[in-house]
């Protein structure tokens, strides 16, 4: 039961943090800033976002952004995290 609890531990340990608490408006013409693992590759949709040298990015929305997003984060161990978000419309 132990090596089974201990096996489960390791596991969720194995698991890359990703920027999961992204800040900011999911909104046309607005913007969202987040953190993930440093020299870990985002990508929104079709454009790669830049990451500094501690992990974070800003996701910036055009006035006419489709109403969908598709958030992608890579690991540099080459496992993906990806998340979709609605983009509100503006008014």
């Amino acid at each position: 039961m132990r090596f089974t609890a201990f096996l489960f531990l390791l596991l969720l340990l194995s698991f890359p943090s990703y920027a999961l608490d992204l800040k900011g408006s999911f909104s046309q013409g607005g913007f969202v800033y987040g953190k993930t693992m440093p020299e870990a590759d985002v990508q929104l949709n079709d454009t790669i976002i830049p990451v500094d040298e501690n992990g974070y990015f800003i996701l910036g929305f055009g006035r006419d952004h489709p109403d969908t997003a598709t958030l992608t984060i890579s690991a540099p161990n080459g496992s993906q995290s990806v998340r979709h978000f609605n983009v509100r419309q503006r008014d």
